[in-house]
């Protein structure tokens, strides 16, 4: 038959042309038109036409235009929508009920200047439950979804807000929610799901009256049983992921520059350098998490303070000085009272930001030998200008060279072309992260030089010392599925950490403390709770998921930004999936922080080449690195 020209073109070809027309109106092409539209975030106009042509059409020479692809005669190839109707698919699909956020501030004078949008937690939470239990369903897994020994169907809700990649000078703030039932795929984009955002900082009124406002509804949703495809359904809130600046100001507390500087005990400037020292609710330990009682007295007595300075004629840089004095008296760091409310005991060390921030820091620490060793003359602007073997020259060589942290690198020679008349600011990323664990030891090589005294040998000894005990702690502290062993290993590394930062390195940061004694107090509390680690509070998927907002946003107008926005997160977070659930496959992070090659026999455990003979490498066997 197919050798038969009369019945292919005549017979087969209108058969096919028939299903292929039939094909081009039915749903499953609107669904692979959306899987194209947001493939890895949202393609422009111009791009979604070109792929479309690219697929199914080529050019005809004889017209000098384009004729579609065929497989032979009246056999085309089934065509994606057109832009302009899958755009009207868009327009019609309905995403339920989405509030304007400045509806929240109508007596706030600026309220016009605030773009934003947000849907009820009420309704939202159902719509994902269906979701899982839907996909549950048909793959029918025991492990898709972690019960954690409770009932089949109660999810585990983690809440929190973050400043969304809108640009320098484009303020946004998105909030987020996902289900801790979801287990190691939580850190993927595709297990967040956007719930409110706004053209403002995390801590604009909008945003905090919407904080209040979630309060009221958690309270009620928690109170209560839905159902949700014919089964019992129920919601409980359990993590805020969050960076260190939200907690405090939704908690309504000082700024971490405060006195006493943690969200999560009472460690102040003057007891943080504390060498093995414990935190924990026990009255031998040295620091104890802020009790929620606590916090509400401290607030009350603060009331009454501002009550009566607000009776005396005082500058308002003096009131604010009284206050700051008064909250620091009472050895606590409350002013006001939690937006959150009890929520506020359930916000724990979050493992992205810390481990980024305590890499930005031993950075910073190889950054200040390079400089000082250099005797860099205070007007130059061009490195080139010095000796070859200068170390800040030999350290930028190996950022770009064996490092490969090429992006570091290009802010580190701006920062001196500036002048450097400010210390050097970088934010560093996940990746920058990864590639310090894996290559510390190729920077403290550099910097080291047969005429160092024992002073400067120390100080390089040390932050190599810090830099793998940092590498180790990292990579079991953003692990979700853990056990014993590990938190006995995580706490031993973490107290090492600390123990070497704090009386060589003589400058004990916020996020060393936090790494030091936080994160393995509150690895314990969530092992013990639900048998899984800290890496289930991480702000990886968060932050992966701001980046498919930042494109959404992109081909949106700023007046109708978020409205949009939470449009094309649900169609391609809830109504793709729910089309082709196969299509979202969860593929699992395959890197680590500790590089593959310390297994190998010409490598030492820190990441340095040794002698194949030799236990370990010329850094680990000096006298110093041993005491």
């Amino acid at each position: 038959m197919g050798e038969s020209k009369n019945v292919v073109s005549k017979v087969v070809g209108h058969v096919l042309e028939t299903a292929v027309t039939t094909f081009e109106k039915s749903q499953e092409t609107v669904t692979r038109s959306l899987k194209v539209l947001y493939s890895k975030g949202l393609l422009s106009k111009e791009k979604y036409k070109a792929v479309r042509l690219s697929l199914s059409m080529s050019s005809n020479p004889k017209k000098k235009g384009r004729l579609s692809c065929r497989l032979f005669e009246h056999a085309k190839i089934p065509k994606l929508l057109t832009y302009d109707k899958l755009i009207q698919y868009i327009a019609s699909v309905n995403i339920g009920n989405v509030k304007d956020l400045s509806d929240l501030c109508q007596d706030d004078e600026d309220k016009d200047a605030i773009n934003g949008a947000y849907r009820e937690l009420d309704d939202f939470l159902p719509i994902l439950a269906e979701l899982y239990i839907e996909l549950d369903q048909l793959l029918k897994s025991d492990s898709y979804l972690i019960n954690f020994g409770t009932g089949r169907y109660k999810f585990f809700v983690a809440l929190g807000a973050d400043g969304a990649p809108f640009g320098k000078h484009d303020e946004a703030t998105a909030l987020l929610v996902s289900f801790l039932n979801s287990g190691d795929r939580i850190t993927s984009q595709n297990e967040n799901f956007l719930l409110a955002g706004g053209n403002c900082v995390e801590d604009h009124l909008c945003m905090k009256r919407y904080a209040k406002k979630l309060i009221g509804d958690i309270k009620v949703i928690e109170s209560k049983d839905y159902l949700v495809k014919g089964f019992k359904v129920t919601f409980s809130f359990e993590l805020l992921p969050a960076d260190m600046k939200w907690p405090a100001t939704f908690s309504g507390e000082l700024t971490n520059s405060a006195f006493y500087f943690s969200s999560f005990a009472n460690v102040s400037n003057n007891d943080k350098h504390i060498v093995n020292g414990t935190l924990g609710k026990g009255s031998e330990d040295t620091w104890h998490p802020w009790a929620f009682d606590e916090r509400l007295k401290v607030v009350q007595t603060v009331d009454k303070m501002k009550e009566g300075l607000s009776k005396k004629k005082l500058s308002v840089a003096t009131v604010r000085k009284k206050t700051l004095e008064f909250i620091k008296g009472q050895g606590s760091r409350q002013e006001f009272e939690p937006l959150i409310g009890d929520l506020v005991d359930k916000a724990y060390a979050e493992p992205l930001h810390n481990s980024n921030n305590a890499w930005q820091f031993l950075h910073g620490k190889l950054l200040e030998v390079a400089i000082a060793k250099s005797d860099i003359p205070p007007s130059c602007v061009d490195l080139s200008v010095l000796p070859v073997h200068s170390p800040i020259r030999k350290y930028l060589d190996v950022l770009k060279g064996e490092v490969k942290a090429t992006r570091l690198r290009k802010k580190l020679m701006a920062w001196f072309k500036s002048g450097r008349a400010k210390k050097f600011d970088y934010r560093v990323t996940g990746r920058d992260s990864r590639l310090l664990a894996h290559n510390f030891m190729s920077l403290i090589n550099a910097l080291t030089s047969t005429t160092d005294s024992d002073q400067a040998k120390l100080k390089l000894v040390t932050i190599s010392f810090c830099c793998v005990k940092l590498r180790d702690a990292v990579s079991m502290f953003s692990r979700i599925a853990v056990d014993k062993n590990v938190l006995v290993e995580l706490k031993s590394c973490c107290s090492q950490f600390f123990n070497a930062v704090s009386p060589l390195l003589l400058n004990v940061t916020p996020t060393v403390w936090a790494v030091g004694y936080a994160i393995p107090y509150h690895f314990g509390l969530l092992f013990e709770k639900y048998g899984v680690g800290l890496g289930i509070n991480s702000m990886q998927g968060r932050e992966a998921k701001h980046v498919c907002l930042q494109q959404y946003a992109r081909h949106s107008s700023v007046s109708k930004r978020w409205h949009n926005v939470l449009k094309h997160d649900y169609i391609s977070s809830i109504l793709l999936r729910k089309q082709d659930p196969f299509y979202f496959a969860y593929h699992k992070n395959s890197s680590s922080y500790i590089p593959k090659r310390i297994s190998c026999s010409g490598f030492c455990y820190v990441g340095f080449k040794k002698d194949e003979k030799a236990s370990k490498c010329v850094y680990c066997c000096s006298s110093i690195y041993k005491v």
